[in-house]
């Protein structure tokens, strides 16, 4: 809350350097003088140390009751430019980050904070393809679900470099998701902007993930962008995109679905794709693209098929993606490119209808998220 300044002297009502001797307004001013200059030096420290320092996230109060008060706790919030908020089911033991205007991510709290969400569980099989890597790049960075679950089956540390545009959401996934950068970075800036900056070095892992409530970064899946991305693979690396569509031939989704695989297909010798669940003519699902410069092999752990699962839980996705493999059909697709992702925009007006649906549905919160 913003304090207001007082200019003028309590007592006497007259500005407070009236009634001082020469001396006394003398020594006033060296005290300012002073505090002008602590001020300054703890400006610089804190910036600084801010480099290196995340400060705790504020618990902020939100405007807008949830329907359920009761079961619902805001954690905190954040609005302005990078608007950010933090829900927990206390019914269901878990927690969600709200960022870009969708569900950016979330957890279960008592199941070893595993993801919430099939797809983050499903670009984290990436790791099964390149089981020694050393070096990862998050573009889109969300709650680091996907990033958090690939590194319960790294051979090796990984260091994590991450870039989105949101300040906040990179604060809650440190302090609410656990996200640790193991020694990497988190980047504030456009994930173009930060691919074609001059000290980007090479990555092992690539994880893909722009969508935010059906709205594609259209720029960043781009032939251009994706050659790109090559340029910053080492021989043996993996790349995994994530992409809402629908398979049928029918659906006007199916169009864009095939277009970003003649896209990848353009640029990297091999390239799978798979579906996050086994469901059957949905109108919509998640898809990711797994993209390598060759031939990808996924070694599942022999540790994974011991474990226990429940169907439709993270570890359950990661041992049986591999039944859930699609085919698409490019031949008469186009190739997105620079300057012409037109076509992605159309297609996300028919996304965002399904997505708050499908969302809904599965996790029935009836909770109002507007972040106002």
């Amino acid at each position: 809350h913003r304090r207001e300044m007082g200019t003028k002297n309590k007592t006497t009502g007259q500005p407070k350097d009236e009634g001082r001797t020469q001396k006394e307004q003398t020594e006033f001013g060296c005290r300012n003088n002073k505090d002008l200059f602590g001020a300054v030096v703890l400006l610089i420290s804190a910036l600084i140390i801010g480099y290196c320092y995340t400060p705790p996230a504020e618990l902020i109060p939100y405007d807008e009751s949830p329907s359920n008060p009761e079961r619902f706790t805001i954690l905190s919030k954040t609005l302005g430019d990078d608007k950010a908020m933090v829900v927990e089911d206390r019914e269901k033991h878990q927690r969600f980050l709200v960022g870009h205007g969708c569900f950016v991510g979330g957890i279960h709290l008592d199941q070893d904070k595993s993801t919430l969400f099939t797809t983050f569980a499903l670009q984290s099989v990436a790791i099964f393809a390149n089981p020694k890597a050393e070096t990862m790049l998050q573009i889109g960075l969300g709650a680091g679900s996907a990033s958090r679950e690939l590194l319960k089956w790294a051979q090796k540390p990984i260091k994590i470099d991450a870039v989105d545009t949101n300040t906040n959401i990179a604060r809650y996934a440190k302090i609410f998701f656990d996200f640790k950068e193991n020694g990497g970075k988190v980047h504030i800036m456009d994930g173009k902007a930060f691919l074609h900056s001059p000290n980007t070095k090479k990555y092992d892992i690539i994880i893909h993930d722009v969508f935010a409530g059906g709205v594609y970064a259209g720029h960043l899946y781009t032939q251009e962008v994706f050659q790109r991305i090559s340029e910053i693979m080492n021989p043996d690396s993996i790349l995994a995109v994530n992409f809402l569509g629908a398979l049928g031939t029918k659906s006007p989704l199916a169009p864009m679905v095939n277009a970003l695989d003649k896209t990848l297909k353009s640029v990297f010798s091999d390239v799978r794709v798979f579906k996050d669940s086994g469901e059957k003519d949905a109108e919509i699902e998640n898809l990711v693209y797994f993209a390598s410069k060759k031939k990808i092999v996924f070694q599942i752990p022999e540790k994974l098929k011991k474990m226990h699962k429940t169907e439709g839980d993270t570890y359950w996705v990661q041992e049986h993606f591999l039944e859930n493999e699609v085919v698409l059909n490019d031949d008469h697709a186009s190739i997105i490119k620079d300057g012409h992702t037109h076509h992605l925009r159309r297609h996300q007006t028919q996304v965002e209808e399904g997505v708050w649906g499908n969302f809904n549905l599965n996790f029935n919160l009836n909770f109002n998220l507007k972040i106002t």
